[in-house]
């Protein structure tokens, strides 16, 4: 029964997974209420409805948001496997496998300190700096990187994806989600109270270390029999393993007073104006013909050396019809930035954006783009360099 619980978040995982992905690159999907989910956008619109539902998922269940909605906790999952299955691995002769996961003390002046420091960020109106670590825009940030790779976004994306992998990598879910990730530790702070959570129990417990080995989070400590529940990620991976019975989903509520559990807490669609110069072969055009061979010749090399000067002209500069001139696509300067259709103000928008890039994956015509000024890094804004806004688009 616990393998087949473990099997289901893994199944339900995915589904979110693939479903955020193929969003945030674009493809058109009813899928937008994976994205409403998601705890960050819902903190910066004021969304109460979805984060009272999420803050009931917590309490009831622990941090499932981390192993099943969140689409860069669900990344790290198979990188961490990965990691394991490498440190685990059968070296040469007879020597020991690595211990894939062990219990690590919790950095609790870095996850707080960064907890601290990104609620001053929101208060002060600096989200791009949250926007950096916040894991559905990092996570949206690195799948648009891969669909239109554009600087700087590419580049932010690459370094937030070798960081966040490599933490993963070598130390599991303790590297990035239970030391940096803004959201884990707030999820943190809900989960001590979380009422179905794995419980050992230490009468059974032989301290055989296979379900430390097998937590990703390094959360469970056997020299007490504990488990830090603010860093559990609910990822059911140490159920069902333990040959002896001594760990297991229980109520805790129900359990009070016993000593087993403690709590730890597009495509650019815009054309060029080529300025034809149309090619009139008729006698008349500018010429009388007076049928002689010589006055044909004339035309004829007139006519070319017509051709060869617009030619020349048109290397130079564009014109539409040869008379109005046509400015290069360019960025214009603009004292207020272009925001997306139905932002109720610059300063609205700006305040509420986390930089997901989800928006910019749905401009059908490229409209909407990342932000390179620095006060406002990552988050869209509009141009029309690469095509129009279509009135029918929402």
């Amino acid at each position: 029964m616990l393998k087949k619980l473990r099997f289901f978040r893994i199944v339900l995982a995915l589904l979110f997974w693939t479903g955020l992905t193929l969003l945030l690159a674009g493809v058109a999907l009813p899928l937008g209420w994976m994205a409403k989910l998601q705890l960050m956008p819902a903190i910066l619109a004021g969304n109460f409805l979805v984060l009272i539902i999420l803050a009931l998922l917590t309490i009831f269940l622990g941090r499932i948001y981390c192993s099943v909605i969140c689409p860069l906790g669900v990344l790290q999952d198979g990188i961490s496997h990965l990691g394991a299955k490498w440190r685990g691995r059968k070296r040469s002769g007879k020597a020991p496998r690595k211990t894939p996961f062990r219990f690590r003390k919790e950095l609790f002046w870095l996850r707080y300190g960064v907890l601290a420091a990104s609620v001053a960020a929101l208060l002060f109106g600096v989200q791009t700096a949250v926007a950096l670590i916040a894991p559905y825009s990092a996570y949206g940030r690195m799948v648009r990187s891969v669909v239109d790779p554009a600087w700087p976004l590419a580049l932010i994306a690459g370094v937030t994806l070798l960081l966040v992998g490599g933490l993963a990598l070598l130390f599991g879910r303790q590297g990035w989600c239970n030391s940096v990730c803004p959201v884990g530790t707030t999820l943190g702070l809900l989960s001590r109270f979380a009422i179905f959570v794995p419980v050992i129990d230490k009468d059974k417990c032989k301290n055989c270390h296979s379900c430390e080995h097998k937590c990703k989070a390094s959360c469970i400590d056997l020299t007490d029999h504990s488990i830090d529940y603010s860093r559990c990620v609910s990822c059911y991976d140490c159920l069902g393993d333990c040959s002896f019975d001594a760990i297991r989903l229980e109520n805790r509520w129900r359990r009070k007073g016993s000593a087993s559990a403690t709590e730890s807490g597009s495509p650019k669609t815009g054309q060029e104006g080529t300025g034809q110069v149309g090619n009139n072969d008729s006698p008349d055009s500018g010429y009388r013909a007076e049928g002689s061979a010589s006055t044909g010749r004339r035309a004829f090399l007139v006519g070319g050396a017509i051709l060869a000067a617009g030619s020349v002209a048109r290397a130079q500069k564009k014109v539409d019809g040869g008379f109005a001139v046509l400015l290069d696509k360019a960025v214009p300067e603009r004292s207020v930035p272009l925001t997306p259709p139905g932002s109720k103000s610059v300063n609205d928008f700006y305040s509420r954006c986390t930089a997901c890039q989800l928006c910019v994956a749905a401009c059908p015509n490229g409209v909407l783009r990342p932000s390179t000024e620095l006060e406002r890094l990552m988050q869209p804004e509009m141009g029309y360099e690469n095509g129009f806004c279509r009135p029918e688009c929402t």
